[in-house]
């Protein structure tokens, strides 16, 4: 697939939709986190539920910074 594939179609009108970097902050008011794995099934099931409501895409970007689960990097 290109780029072209994933460009929005002007004949379907505006497309909605979410996009996330896969933050995995610290709580604000304890400063705790959850496990990684239960921020990936969070959005996971936030991807089910865009799915569901029938929006017309999802997507997940990479970062590379440490508060974020979608590493482009190994962590050490």
């Amino acid at each position: 697939m290109s780029m072209q594939d994933y460009r929005i179609d002007p004949k379907n009108g505006l497309e909605f939709g979410l996009y996330s970097l896969g933050d995995h902050m610290p709580d604000a008011l304890t400063g705790e986190r959850i496990s990684a794995k239960e921020r990936v099934d969070q959005i996971v099931q936030e991807a089910v539920l865009a799915e569901q409501a029938g929006l017309d895409f999802f997507s997940i970007g990479e970062s590379h910074q440490k508060y974020f689960v979608g590493q482009a990097m190994p962590l050490c």
